[in-house]
């Protein structure tokens, strides 16, 4: 054989630089993934830890912009102050993560001095100073919205 490769053999060689691509886009995806959805699981939890501790400003900051626009500060402190889960939280344990484009929902089970509850977060991405970063648009306990509904008389 001379300086020309058979049909097989071109299949051959195509096949393999095909699958190596292809794991090597499957891999980064899954990493890239991961620490998105290991970012959006933090901020959950750094969030649970402010209202715990009574920093509501910290918490309301971690709040989706669009969120904040509907609801003021005070009416969130109001409502979060006033929920027993909430300010029972003691532990947080993930059951599952699930992402898409710039969104992603944890469900996990809140152990709170109250009991326990199936609970529920969901974020979204924003461009942030530096980055782009997650933001909670929604938290669900026992399957009931916690976070106080946006309004026009609500907002500051």
């Amino acid at each position: 054989m001379s300086g020309t490769l058979d049909l097989e053999t071109l299949i051959t060689r195509g096949g393999i630089a095909v699958l190596v691509v292809g794991i090597a886009v499957v891999l980064f995806f899954m990493f890239r993934g991961g620490q998105s959805m290991a970012g959006a699981e933090s901020v959950a939890r750094t969030w649970m830890t402010a209202i715990v501790q009574e920093r509501y400003s910290d918490a309301y900051s971690l709040l989706a912009s669009s969120y904040r626009e509907g609801v003021g500060p005070e009416t969130f402190r109001e409502a979060v102050s006033q929920n027993g889960f909430l300010r029972g939280m003691q532990s947080f344990k993930t059951l599952e993560s699930e992402a898409a484009t710039n969104r992603v929902r944890v469900r996990g089970e809140l152990e709170s001095s109250v009991g326990p509850a199936e609970t529920t977060f969901h974020l979204v991405r924003e461009s942030g100073p530096t980055d782009k970063e997650w933001r909670i648009s929604g938290v669900v306990v026992s399957g009931q919205p916690v976070l106080p509904f946006p309004t026009s008389e609500s907002h500051r």
